[in-house]
């Protein structure tokens, strides 16, 4: 392993290890999409059956271990999360099935929009932790969202797989 690569890893250690939730949600989501992206480059441009298998695998992996977290929380939200990605993971897993492009393409469609979701509800979270406590006239009485991620262990997903192609 290269000096720059363990660099790298370390720094990915470091990054899931004093990730929040829902930090881990996104960058689980950026995985999928990454691999995701890869396996449609493999499946159109090259043709390369095995490359495409070994990304499409990548992202299924990925969202088995996002609707395993989801699934432990009894949270009703939670509930629904894992309804969604349990879609995603047999939807992608179908279109691999039946080499379907467009039928992966819909579902990549879905889990982009899933990770946007994502993204917005982590910047909500750090623009609440940094700001300071509300003001009586702030607000209007709205209480501040609740964001609820999958409860992912950190050690388990840097020992589980590599976000790296």
């Amino acid at each position: 392993m290269s000096h720059n690569s363990h660099s790298q890893s370390q720094y990915l250690t470091s990054k899931v290890t004093t990730a929040s939730q829902p930090e881990l949600q996104l960058m689980l989501l950026d995985g999928a999409l990454r691999f995701g992206t890869k396996a449609r480059q493999a499946w159109t441009q090259t043709m390369d059956f095995s490359e495409t298998e070994r990304f499409l695998g990548k992202v299924l992996d990925i969202l088995e271990a996002i609707v395993l977290g989801v699934a432990q929380s009894d949270h009703a939200i939670a509930k629904q999360l894992e309804e969604q990605y349990a879609f995603l993971f047999r939807e992608i897993a179908a279109s691999r099935i039946n080499n379907d492009l467009k039928r992966f393409d819909k579902s990549m469609t879905l889990l982009a929009y899933e990770r946007e979701t994502w993204k917005l509800a982590c910047d909500l979270l750090s623009a609440d932790t940094t700001s300071p406590e509300p003001t009586a006239t702030s607000n209007a009485g709205v209480p501040a969202p609740h964001v609820s991620a999958a409860p992912v262990a950190a050690n388990h997903l840097v020992e589980s797989f590599s976000f790296e192609a």
